[in-house]
């Protein structure tokens, strides 16, 4: 593991954002036990920065994770951008049409989350033969994966209000 402990690395105070400090980590083999829990840090970092370094690569990496084991399902996506009814894939199929999308992803524009979560309820209300919903007795769910921070497009004229009556209804 790493050797050394809070008090002797350095604090980046504001690095997160305000009031939010970090420590630095430092992957040089004196700051660890062992040469295998250097190699193991570098090994982490490398598959980090490889596949998590930003947004896109975090969405398209944990998008596909989550997806790996789905077999029995159609799986439909759209982007929050682009809102055009969902395209649906079979998982048996059709996996690898529904991958090419997710890694073809690029950031572009605001993150409207309202105005997605609104459009993807519209997608579970289609009765075109390329809805979501094929068989009464079928299970169906929908996913919004963002950056969590809605800055854009915030006006959704749903009529949802605060449908389970926990939370406000405004940001």
């Amino acid at each position: 593991g790493y050797k050394t402990d809070n008090a002797s690395r350095p604090l980046i105070a504001g690095a997160c954002g305000p009031g939010c400090d970090m420590r630095r980590y430092q992957i040089t083999s004196g700051n660890y036990s062992s040469s295998a829990a250097y190699n193991a840090a570098i090994q982490n970092f490398a598959n980090w920065f490889q596949y998590h370094r930003n947004r896109v690569l975090a969405i398209v990496g944990s998008s596909t994770a989550a997806l790996v084991s789905v077999d029995t399902m159609r799986v439909g996506y759209f982007t929050i951008n682009k809102l055009s009814n969902a395209t649906m894939y079979d998982m048996v199929t059709n996996r690898a049409d529904l991958y090419s999308q997710i890694y073809g992803l690029t950031a572009s524009g605001g993150t409207p989350n309202r105005r997605a979560v609104e459009y993807l309820v519209d997608q579970f209300r289609r009765t075109d033969s390329g809805a979501p919903v094929q068989l009464a007795c079928q299970r169906n769910g929908g996913m919004l994966f963002t950056d969590g921070y809605t800055n854009s497009g915030n006006t959704a004229n749903s009529g949802f209000g605060d449908a389970d009556s926990v939370n406000s209804t405004h940001l």
